[in-house]
């Protein structure tokens, strides 16, 4: 999902080389002095304006030097002097911002404004977004802040807007909007929050001021409308591929509503086939007992008619002889008179 949600945010913009296309995550904007980029495999060049940033890239700037980062979210980072800068983690979702994660690397001093990434659905949920610093780690809650080295006191935090939680190993700092806090290294916890002054607060920003701010907020306005124009571009796109999605999803559950109702009507079919050549069979089977019983019944009622006929014809035959024997008798009587 990142590489396919980077892609089609920069694709317009950028051109670059297959090896790097699928990860890129922004571009130096701005580069005053000496500034090194190191790509994830190895190889090293001194940094130029418009220079793409992928994964793991380091951008290293030199004494005296600074660099404006923009990422495809809208974060910027302004790198200060003799500052080391890497996104080791980057996960951003337009459409769904509870997987936006981000992980990033800045030994030095910088200015962070956070972008869309470290935006959630849920307003009270907090941002998966924490940058790894020489002197520990800082926890974002939608900000903009600065840190910068304070002589030999360490390094101090500033937040503008929004909240951070400063922590180490030895404790943590939770800072709002106007609060700063100091920490000397890793093993020292970070001093309790608190309001500073405004030189205080002036002489850091001047750290991580750039030369020609105008012309580069001028160029991250338009690159912010440009990535607004492109997410609203991808989110018609996405919306145009769900409704297509599911009207063939519909067209599916049609055809196959419609297949299995030819299904079931075949099925139907077959069972009427069945009954009827079934019903028709019990009825050739009625018919043809009941013609058996007809036959044996005629067969029967001749039989008797038969019996009663010889039975008629040998009681007509015994009258008959009776008859003659009593004429018989009769004239033997008669004779034996004369």
């Amino acid at each position: 999902m990142l590489r396919y949600c980077i892609l089609c945010l920069f694709m317009v913009f950028y051109a670059v080389s297959p090896a790097y296309a699928a990860e890129r995550l922004g571009a130096i904007m701005e580069v005053e002095g000496t500034v090194t980029l190191k790509r994830a495999n190895g190889s090293m060049r001194q940094a130029v304006e418009n220079d793409h940033l992928y994964l793991g890239d380091v951008v290293t700037t030199a004494a005296g030097a600074k660099a404006f980062v923009f990422l495809i979210d809208d974060t910027e980072f302004t790198l200060a002097e003799n500052t080391q800068f890497t996104v080791s983690e980057y996960i951003y979702d337009p459409d769904n911002a509870d997987r936006n994660k981000a992980r990033y690397s800045a030994l030095g001093a910088f200015r962070y404004v956070s972008g869309m990434i470290a935006k959630k659905k849920d307003p009270k949920a907090t941002p998966d977004v924490d940058i790894s610093t020489s002197f520990g780690s800082i926890g974002i809650r939608g900000t903009d802040f600065t840190v910068a080295m304070e002589g030999d006191e360490g390094h101090g935090v500033f937040v503008d807007e929004g909240s951070v939680n400063v922590r180490n190993q030895k404790g943590a700092s939770l800072l709002k909007i106007g609060e700063g806090t100091r920490v000397r290294s890793r093993l020292h916890a970070p001093t309790a929050a608190s309001k500073w002054k405004q030189a205080r607060i002036e002489k850091m920003r001047k750290a991580v001021f750039l030369k020609r701010q105008k012309h580069v907020r001028q160029r991250v306005e338009h690159m912010r409308k440009k990535h607004k124009e492109l997410r609203l571009k991808r989110q018609e796109k996405m919306q145009k591929h769900i409704k297509d999605k599911m009207q063939n999803r519909q067209n599916h559950i049609k055809e196959h509503r419609k297949g299995q109702m030819d299904k079931i009507q075949q099925k139907r079919q077959e069972r009427f086939d069945i009954m009827k050549q079934r019903h028709k069979d019990e009825m050739l089977k009625r018919q043809e007992d009941r013609e058996g019983k007809v036959k044996d019944m005629m067969e029967k009622r001749q039989k008797d008619i038969k019996k009663k006929q010889e039975k008629a014809r040998e009681k007509m035959l015994q009258k008959q002889k009776k008859r003659k024997a009593e004429k018989l008798k009769a004239i033997r009587r008669a004779r034996q008179q004369q």
